[in-house]
Parts: structure tokens; sequence; C-alpha cells
């Protein structure tokens, strides 16, 4: 069972200066050995937290495997 959450990040941009973004990453829960794994995450997916806690939310709704979430990210915030 695969388990995506939000994080935020402060970041950097030549641009913009320092900033607040928000990323996920999502983790393996492991029922045998009743632990979690980090299995992947990506990084500044948005600057609203709203968003990127919608898109996890999908993804834990419909148990999306850890290998489509870029593209996921990437269709969202189109």
């Amino acid at each position: 069972m695969y388990y995506y959450k939000v994080f935020e990040e402060k970041l950097f941009n030549s641009d913009l200066g320092e900033y607040i973004s928000f990323g996920i990453v999502v983790e393996e829960i492991l029922k045998e050995k009743r632990e979690k794994k980090v299995v992947c995450s990506i990084s500044d997916v948005s600057v609203t937290k709203a968003v990127a806690e919608k898109i996890a939310a999908l993804c834990n709704n419909v148990q999306l495997s850890p290998i489509h979430l870029n593209d996921v990210v990437y269709d969202t915030i189109e």
C-alpha cells in the first residue's frame, strides 16, 4: 500500500529569490513489518499547499503506482 503526503520546503530561485513550495513524498507501508519506506518524492509541485494536497489525495484514493507520480503532477499543473 502506498501513502502520498505533502511536505513543505524552502527553495531559492535566482529570479524569484527564496520561496516556500510544497512537494509530495510517497511511502510504501509494509504491513508484515509494520514499517514505512520512502519510495520516491517530487519537489516543488506547487506554491499552493491545497494544490499539492489535492494531488496527494487523488493518488491515495486510486492507490496510484509511484512510477506515474511525475505524469500526474505534470498533467495537473499544466
